[in-house]
């Protein structure tokens, strides 16, 4: 009996680039639980 990990937060460094912006958006469109 194993449990699946959900993490409820995030940290994103970076967060200003281009990258680390597109990230945040798909984690917000996608999971807005976190």
């Amino acid at each position: 009996m194993s449990e699946i990990f959900e993490p409820k937060n995030i940290i994103v460094t970076g967060g200003c680039g281009f990258i680390g912006s597109n990230f945040v958006h798909y984690v917000v469109d996608n999971h807005p639980e976190v």
